[in-house]
């Protein structure tokens, strides 16, 4: 399909923007270089999803699109990592919904679903994998907070989040 093959969220270098390490290059919000914890001591962890920087094209992007690959790691970047310093950040890579997509009642809806398949996917895995009862925040912008609203719908209002519950 046009949108490309779904991502591997069990290979971090292929399913994920960053993956549970530290994501940037530099001090973030006056946290100077070597005051930030170690990842391995961060108390909580992060699961954030970019916001849309796929503006034309086919109804999803192919995560491996080289022009908005380059748009999405900035965003991540740059809005991740205020939480740098004191979370583990997991960010997945997704297919998401082509801006102009977003205005059709149908076809928007079957994008954004499709979208959604894949961060709900990543959000499992997290979960299964990487949480093991850490305090967690959803976080996320534009496009990725219409999913972050799923995932709270779907996942956590008036639920435990057991393990065990979510494969």
């Amino acid at each position: 399909p046009k949108s490309g093959p779904e991502p591997d969220f069990t290979d971090p270098e292929k399913g994920w923007y960053w993956y549970g390490q530290d994501g940037s290059n530099g001090a973030e919000l006056g946290i100077a270089d070597g005051e930030k914890p170690p990842v391995s001591e961060r108390a909580a962890d992060v699961f954030y999803l970019h916001p849309t920087t796929y503006l034309d094209g086919v109804w999803n992007m192919p995560v491996d699109d080289a022009v908005y690959k380059r748009a999405t790691e900035y965003y991540v970047s740059v809005e991740a990592s205020v939480f740098n310093g004191s979370c583990r950040v997991f960010a997945p890579r997704f297919r998401q919904s082509v801006l102009a997509g977003m205005g059709f009642p149908d076809e928007g809806k079957l994008a954004t679903d499709f979208a959604y398949a894949d961060i709900r996917k990543a959000f499992q895995h997290y979960l299964a994998n990487e949480n093991k009862g850490r305090p967690f925040i959803l976080a996320s912008h534009s496009q990725g907070s219409l999913y972050t609203v799923r995932l709270m719908l779907e996942f956590i209002e008036s639920k435990t989040l057991d393990p065990a519950d979510i494969r």
